[in-house]
């Protein structure tokens, strides 16, 4: 797969955080290796100026210690699975979840909620679990969605088409509109700005969300050297973006606001 180095603003903000990031590294690697696939606006398209938010923030803290994010866009399962056997150093834009052995900084770096699309003629809406049971959603394999969805979900397997590979939202979304599923579910911002990328969102509806959300971090393989204290450089990096406003230029570029 393609990847980038992300290069980041000349803002010398996270010097007092140089020493830390020194011995919280792979060790022989000035090379920070960040995976996910695709789910603008948080992680969008590599080689771009518009790389996506959390990519953007991710390489901002590490770039003044003279260290590159390197951006993948790869399969979200393939995505797991590398950060399992430690190909991948971090994953961007992840849920806490049992059983991912993962390190997780104390700062998130946004927060998603649930939602649903549908064809715009549909009278179909959102209203509990059992609301599900009268149609067929469109999930991508490998994600994590909610834990009450993804247990219905995975006991109602007839009521879900998968689609898998980096452009599996696009898949579900074309699935859609071909009347192959009744609803599409994903994170709000994403279902939205994937259906303005794909020029449809005159031909899809909100069908409602579910209540809260969920935390999103920047979660650290296991098998990344001084784990721990990547995961302590990277909450101080947020705390310190934030503190300097350069968080909230970052977040204007992608029309987002601050998840605090």
């Amino acid at each position: 797969m393609k990847g980038i180095s992300v290069l980041t603003s000349p803002f010398k903000i996270f010097a007092v955080f140089s020493f830390a990031i020194c011995a919280a590294i792979p060790a022989k690697s000035a090379e920070i290796v960040a995976v996910s696939d695709e789910w603008c606006p948080y992680n969008c398209e590599p080689d771009s100026d518009r790389p996506g938010y959390v990519v953007e923030v991710a390489a901002e803290i590490l770039a003044d210690a003279g260290h590159t994010l390197k951006y993948l866009k790869v399969p979200w399962a393939r995505a797991l699975l590398g950060m399992k056997r430690g190909r991948y150093h971090i994953a961007l834009g992840a849920y806490k979840r049992p059983g991912r052995k993962f390190i997780y900084p104390s700062e998130t770096v946004g927060k998603s909620v649930i939602g649903f699309i549908t064809n715009l003629n549909s009278k179909w809406t959102f209203n509990n679990i059992d609301s599900l049971r009268s149609i067929k959603s469109g999930i991508i394999r490998g994600y994590a969605y909610n834990p009450v969805l993804d247990k219905f979900y995975a006991a109602n397997p007839s009521f879900v088409k998968l689609a898998h590979g980096s452009n599996a939202l696009e898949r579900s979304i074309k699935s859609l509109l071909r009347g192959e599923v009744e609803n599409v579910v994903g994170d709000v911002n994403v279902l939205q700005e994937k259906s303005r990328q794909l020029n449809k969102s005159h031909r899809v509806r909100s069908a409602g969300s579910l209540k809260g959300g969920e935390d999103l971090y920047l979660a650290i393989s296991d098998r990344t050297p001084e784990a721990n204290r990547l995961a302590d450089f990277i909450s101080k990096g947020i705390v310190a973006l934030r503190k300097s406003g350069h968080l909230d230029k970052i977040l204007q570029k992608y029309g987002v606001r601050d998840w605090k």
